[in-house]
Order: C-alpha cells, then structure tokens, then sequence
C-alpha cells in the first residue's frame, strides 16, 4: 500500500485521503453509532429516547431527537434498509479500486460489482423514500436530485459492464462512487458548521444563540437550518470533487501527459474487450463446427 501511495499522483493521493477519512467519518459519527443503537430494533431504540430530549451540542435545541423519532417510526421502512445497503456499500466499495485485484481476479470483481450495485440501488431507493418524507423542504429536493443524478451513474455502469463496454463502465462507476460519498460528506459538514458556529458565530448567515434569551423554537430552527445547508454542501461538494477527478483522470484538465495515460488505460481496457468478445466468438464458432461434424457422422448400426 505504501508503495502505491508512494507512486501515486497528487490527485490521487488527495482522493485516497478523502476516502480514508470518509470512511473513518461514517463509522464514527453515523454506522457505528447505529450499530451501537441497535438499529433493527426499533422499540429498544424508541424507548431509550424521548423526541423532546435537548441535546447540549446542538445548541440545546430537541430538533435531532425529533428527526432520530421519526427514523424508528413512520420512515423506518425505508431507513432500514437504507442502512444495510450503507454498511455493506462502505466495507466492500473500495476493492473494486484496486486495479491489481480488477486485472487478476475479474470473476471476483464482476460479481462483487453485481452486489455492490444492489446495495447501491437499495441506498438510492430508501434515500429517496426518506427525502420525501423528510421534514423540510429543503431536504425533499436535494435528496431528490441526489437520487436521480446517482441512479443514472448507475443504470450507466450496469449497462457499459452489461455490454461488455470497460472503459465506459469504468467512468460511471468513477462517479457513481463520487457521489456515493455524500452521506459521509453530510456528516462531515455538520461537524463543520457546528464548530465554525461555535468558534465564529457566522453572524448574518446564522442567527446567534444567547442563553437565557434564545428561545427553544429558535434553538430548533437553527439547528435545522444547519442540518439542511450541511446537505446542500455534501451534495455540492461530491459532484464538485468527482468532476475535478475524473477531469484530470481521463486528461480533460489540460494535462497532456494524464491525457495520454488515460488514453493507453482506455487502450488496455478495449483490449480487454475485445479480446473477451473474439474469444466467445471462436467459441460460438467452434460449437457450432462441432455440432454440423456430429450431425454428418454416419449412424453406426448394431
């Protein structure tokens, strides 16, 4: 791994890090914590909470125990599977990276695409079932676009891999991962915009909290207001950072030496290809030899 890292361009690296640190991000702050929870139960959960509890790091606002409610009752057929679909997406995504394990062991990395492509369409479905049900409207439509723009990554990488179409499948699956990290993404910028607040107050964006005079209706919307804008800047934030990517990675960005490295991984992949398709061909041709062979052989009679 080092010796990859060590190789590696700037580009690259800093998309490894962000990687590394997204996944640290949705253990920690979301996956872990639900596990801990025990998620699938949702009347152990609901009973270890009440939706007017406060909580301190929110500005003492009840507006996260209201969301974490409505999770476990009326949203929880979709928030289920929404996170089974996020735990097997987080701990399996990331192999199909690796370009040695692509190249050496295709069998694997088809059907382990084929499952990770499920749990894909799992999230995307049950994330548009929460964005819809969602308390604000801001949520409803970011979640809604973020759906649609990912599904569409998907169906493409299916479909390219399908045909047996490599270098196209190998772009939208690219940017199916990129926007893949905006859960991880909305976590991180919460944490964001809740220490930024803290530390600057971002007076005349947000308004101030003063205790003792700030009321617990003004507490929860701030606090919505911060968890609504953490959404919009995940969203932003991934599609910005994969078209960034996938711009230097295919040589669009200017540089003419990634260009002509993109152009010969390209070169590998069709070759691939249609090295795949001559050899089902010769395959196809062979059977049906055979078959006009045994058909022309004379009966042998007892």
């Amino acid at each position: 791994i080092i010796i990859i890292i060590i190789i590696m361009n700037n580009r690259d690296r800093i998309v490894i890090f962000w990687m590394a640190l997204l996944f640290v991000v949705s253990w920690s702050f979301s996956l872990g914590r639900l596990i801990n929870t025990k998620f699938w139960d949702p009347y152990y959960v609901l009973s270890s909470f009440n939706a007017t509890d406060t909580d301190p790091t929110f500005f003492g606002s009840s507006t996260f125990s209201e969301i974490n409610e409505t999770y476990y009752t009326y949203r929880y057929l979709y928030f289920f599977p929404h996170v089974v679909g996020a735990i097997i997406w987080w701990n399996l995504y990331f192999i199909q990276l690796f370009p040695q394990i692509r190249k050496r062991y295709r069998p694997f990395h088809r059907y382990l695409g084929r499952f990770l492509m499920v749990a894909a369409l799992s999230q995307i479905i049950t994330g548009f079932g929460l964005g819809c049900t969602a308390l604000t409207s801001t949520i409803k439509i970011v979640s809604s676009i973020l759906c649609i723009a990912t599904l569409y990554c998907l169906v493409k990488a299916w479909y390219f891999a399908a045909n047996g179409d490599i270098p196209r499948h190998k772009y939208w699956a690219m940017r199916l991962v990129g926007y893949m990290q905006t859960i991880a993404l909305q976590r991180f910028w919460m944490v964001v915009l809740l220490v930024s607040y803290q530390i600057f107050g971002w007076h005349g964006l947000y308004p101030p909290v003063v205790e003792g005079e700030t009321t617990l209706e003004e507490r929860n919307k701030l606090a919505s207001e911060l968890f609504d804008n953490s959404f919009i800047l995940c969203i932003l934030h991934a599609v910005l950072m994969t078209e960034w990517y996938l711009a230097g990675e295919y040589g669009w960005d200017g540089d003419d030496t990634q260009k002509a490295k993109a152009q010969a991984a390209s070169t590998s992949d069709d070759d691939y290809t249609q090295s795949t398709s001559a050899a089902a061909t010769i395959s196809t041709i062979g059977n049906k030899k055979s078959k006009q062979r045994s058909e022309n052989r004379p009966l042998l009679s007892g």
